[in-house]
């Protein structure tokens, strides 16, 4: 015996099966429907989502769990078309793990404002800098402040590592002598 709620569900199904078999025999209709009422359905959508937050989450959940390997490739070609904003998410983020004050404050626009006072340069040794340095180390106390990052190399940030307090003629321990 079927009760009516069943049989609405079944006749929602039939309709979604019916509508998506259609899209799929009807590609052109579909990318010119799209086309046509795209700005409308984008703020439908924006809204929806806005509105719908947990419903986005889950959906979001179950991709990512059908689609493990989609999210890896994803975040690669970000990181690599947003090199400052990447950099600035790492720094935060050990900037929370060590519980650092000015972890909430800094963003990828302080960071990049740090990096243009240097000139993009390393400010231990004039190299040209690929990674941001906390003068006083996270682990030493140090706080996740503009005023506490600066741009340096690799070689002068390894060097450097967690030391503090740190020589006061830089160039010089920079280069080695």
């Amino acid at each position: 015996m079927t009760t009516a709620t069943q049989t609405a569900t079944d006749k929602a199904e039939y309709i979604r099966e019916y509508h998506r078999n259609w899209r799929k025999a009807n590609p052109e209709k579909v990318a010119a429907y799209r086309l046509c009422y795209k700005d409308s359905s984008s703020a439908y959508i924006r809204k929806w989502k806005a509105d719908n937050p947990e419903r986005v989450r889950e959906h979001s959940r179950k991709h990512a769990e059908l689609h493990p390997e989609s999210r890896p490739a994803r975040q690669k070609k970000w990181m690599q078309a947003n090199p400052e904003k990447s950099r600035a998410r790492c720094q935060a983020r050990k900037a929370r793990k060590a519980n650092a004050d000015g972890k909430h404050y800094t963003t990828a626009e302080n960071i990049i404002a740090r990096w243009a006072v240097y000139d993009n340069k390393c400010w231990m040794c004039g190299a040209k800098a690929l990674c941001t340095d906390h003068v006083k180390p996270l682990s030493k106390g140090g706080a996740h402040y503009p005023a506490n990052l600066r741009p340096s190399c690799t070689s002068c940030n390894c060097k450097k590592a967690s030391k503090w307090p740190f020589p006061t003629t830089i160039k010089a321990w920079a280069v080695g002598q």
